[in-house]
């Protein structure tokens, strides 16, 4: 098949999708996926070009303004395209200046973390505008984030707070997708459990590295993946998570 008309098919579908509203930011993408200028793009590298912030944007934004443009990066499209999607966030700091600012920022990963917990409602749905995500759009764009979160270059800027907030509300999301599997997705699944599993790696690890878990630490996971899921689910998704 045509990989140019899968990109554009796939592209047209992000057009459809719902943001972050980013309220006051004073900064926008001057061309996005949609527009005539974005379709006289030729290749990724314009598109990536085309993506990159200015300079003294960047310095004038706060962190939250930031995180809220990060979030609505018009290059996602990659990520519902990658085979692996870390292999692609592992990427986004040498891609997007952005992220990259995000990074280099105190709070930046924990402002990120605030977009996610605003989607989050006390049910442990996933909310937009105060109202529940039923788009598969609207769901990926919350998974994307998740992934990003459970990256261990985010993860490692996380705050001890922010963590222990993350892990509750991140179980109670990962409850909710299991009431709701024909909404979400076992893909879906994945990520709220891959992030939960990392942040109680996260937590307990005593240097507060991840990826240096102690034995405790893997048993938790490991015990968590086991009792949470169903033969089926756990056939699935550790197919997927093993790497």
């Amino acid at each position: 098949m045509n990989i140019k008309l899968i990109y554009t098919v796939v592209m047209a579908f992000c057009v459809t999708m719902g943001s972050y509203a980013q309220g006051d930011a004073k900064w926008d993408f001057p061309i996005k996926p949609g527009t005539e200028e974005w379709r006289q793009l030729k290749t990724s590298k314009d598109m990536v070009d085309a993506c990159q912030m200015p300079e003294n944007v960047l310095n004038a934004l706060t962190t939250r303004e930031l995180a809220e443009i990060c979030y609505n990066y018009p290059l996602f499209i990659d990520y519902m395209l990658a085979n692996d999607p870390q292999f692609f966030i592992n990427h986004l700091p040498k891609q997007f200046n952005g992220i990259a600012e995000l990074l280099a920022r105190e709070d930046g990963v924990d402002e990120l973390a605030n977009i996610f917990l605003d989607c989050i409602d006390d049910n442990g749905l996933l909310v937009a505008n105060g109202k529940n995500l039923t788009r598969k759009s609207s769901i990926l764009r919350v998974d994307y984030l998740e992934n990003m979160l459970s990256n261990d270059e985010f993860l490692k800027h996380l705050s001890t707070k922010k963590i222990a907030i993350l892990k509750e509300k991140c179980h109670f999301v990962y409850m909710s997708k299991r009431m709701s599997k024909d909404n979400y997705g076992l893909a879906s699944l994945k990520c709220s459990l891959t992030f939960l599993c990392k942040l109680i790696d996260k937590e307990q690890s005593p240097n507060g590295q991840p990826g240096s878990t102690t034995a405790r630490s893997e048993k938790t996971s490991a015990e968590h993946i086991r009792l949470a899921l169903s033969a089926e689910e756990l056939d699935v998704i550790l197919a997927t998570m093993i790497n």
